[in-house]
């Protein structure tokens, strides 16, 4: 391969919880990204092409913990 991220990237709290998923492509987020609160519900989904944001929809408020 060429080294760049390609394939299903999730991301996850400091207890292990999902943060946030969607694919990469080339190292660029590509598809739909979901990000998720500290308690599982989702957040907020964005959908990408080639690392370029198309469409971005707050679900719920949430506060992030900081890592």
């Amino acid at each position: 391969g060429n080294g760049k991220e390609t394939g299903l990237w999730q991301y996850c709290y400091k207890n292990g919880r999902l943060k946030s998923e969607g694919s990469m492509i080339n190292g660029s987020e590509n598809g739909v990204w979901v990000a998720y609160t500290l308690d599982g519900n989702i957040a907020e989904a964005a959908l990408y092409i080639n690392g370029s944001i198309l469409y971005h929809r707050k679900i719920i408020e949430a506060t992030y913990p900081k890592e």
